[in-house]
């Protein structure tokens, strides 16, 4: 495809990865305060949201890492647009670590935010939650 569709694709992927991180941060909140939720709640059901989210994150990384090896190899050629491909997927490698970076910050927040409610009260679930924090860091 050309280097101009490459990049309208990463841009719809970035769309839908913020509104991955929406529901990811929306399902949290809701087993943290939602009726039934808690400590308890998150303990038992927040390593799942984060298979789930982990999934889906890993799935959008390597769509986004696939358009910016399209650009790198647009960039590479003599054709006209060489450097703006060569930008662009500078720019996209830049996006997919800071989005990285985003996620690990969010997760760190899910941890704090459940701990300040007396999760890390039963060692189980401070575990529980140490998991799925240490889940998080290898996507991107």
């Amino acid at each position: 495809r050309l280097p101009s569709e490459a990049v309208v694709a990463a841009l719809r992927l970035h769309e839908i990865r913020v509104a991955v991180h929406r529901a990811f941060d929306g399902a949290f909140q809701h087993l943290l305060l939602g009726t039934g939720g808690g400590a308890k709640a998150v303990a038992r059901t927040y390593p799942f949201v984060v298979a789930c989210a982990t999934k889906r994150f890993q799935a959008l990384s390597s769509e986004v890492q696939a358009a910016a090896a399209e650009l790198e190899a647009a960039a590479s050629g003599d054709g006209a647009g060489a450097e703006e491909a060569s930008e662009a997927a500078r720019l996209l490698r830049k996006v997919q670590g800071l989005e990285k970076a985003r996620l690990q910050a969010v997760a760190a927040q899910h941890v704090e935010q459940s701990q300040r409610l007396g999760a890390a009260a039963d060692g189980a679930e401070a575990e529980q939650l140490r998991r799925a924090r240490h889940q998080l860091g290898p996507i991107g």
